[in-house]
C-alpha cells in the first residue's frame, strides 16, 4: 500500500490508546472535534485524563537511543499544559513503520498492531513564551501500556487531592 495518509495515522493512533485503555480498565471518549487540543478522555474510577493523539513513521530518536522528541504545535501545548483544565493533559505518540502494510497482522486467531505508544505529561508544564512549537522528549520507559495508563492517572489524582492518603485513588 505504501506510504500511509494522515487520516490513517489518527486512526491508528486512536485504534492503539483504545485497545490499551480498555485493557487497563477504562472507559473512552473521543472528540469528533479537536478543538481543546484532545482526541480522547479516559476515565477511571471518576478520575480523567485528556490525550492529545499524533502518530509518525519517521519518529525522531535522540543520541541516548531511549527518548523520542516530538514538536507539538504551540496552540496544543497550551491548551494541555493549562493550569485550570479539569482533567489532566497529556501527549500520546504511536510509532508505526512506513508501509502501512506493515501496521497490521491479520490470522484467523490474532489481531496484531505493530506499532509503539509513548506518553508525555503536558500538564503544567511552563508557558513556552512567543514560539510556533515545543518540543517534548517521550522516553521508551514511558510506554502506552496498562503502567504508563496507571502513571497517568496517579498524576491526575495527585493534582486534584494532592492531601489524599497515598494510595487512596487505587
Amino acid at each position: 500500500m505504501g506510504d500511509p495518509e494522515t487520516w490513517q495515522q489518527e486512526q491508528i493512533s486512536l485504534a492503539y490508546v483504545s485497545a490499551v485503555a480498555t485493557h487497563a480498565g477504562c472507559t473512552i471518549a473521543a472528540w469528533n472535534v479537536d478543538k481543546d487540543g484532545v482526541d480522547v478522555t479516559l476515565k477511571r474510577n471518576h478520575i480523567t485524563v485528556d490525550l492529545q493523539m499524533k502518530c509518525t513513521h519517521a519518529a525522531t530518536l535522540l543520541s541516548d537511543g531511549q527518548t523520542y522528541s516530538f514538536s507539538l504545535d504551540a496552540p496544543t501545548y497550551n491548551k494541555l499544559r493549562d493550569p485550570y483544565r479539569s482533567s489532566a493533559g497529556f501527549l500520546g505518540l504511536v510509532v508505526v513503520e512506513r508501509d502501512l502494510d506493515d501496521w497490521l497482522v491479520h490470522s484467523q486467531q490474532d489481531l496484531l498492531m505493530r506499532c509503539s505508544g509513548y506518553w508525555a505529561r503536558v500538564q503544567d508544564l511552563p508557558n513556552p513564551g512567543n514560539v510556533d512549537s515545543k518540543t517534548l522528549h517521550l522516553p521508551k520507559s514511558q510506554r502506552i501500556d496498562s503502567l504508563g495508563i496507571d502513571e497517568m492517572f496517579d498524576y491526575a489524582f495527585k493534582r486534584l487531592f494532592p492531601n489524599a492518603p497515598e494510595g487512596d485513588f487505587k
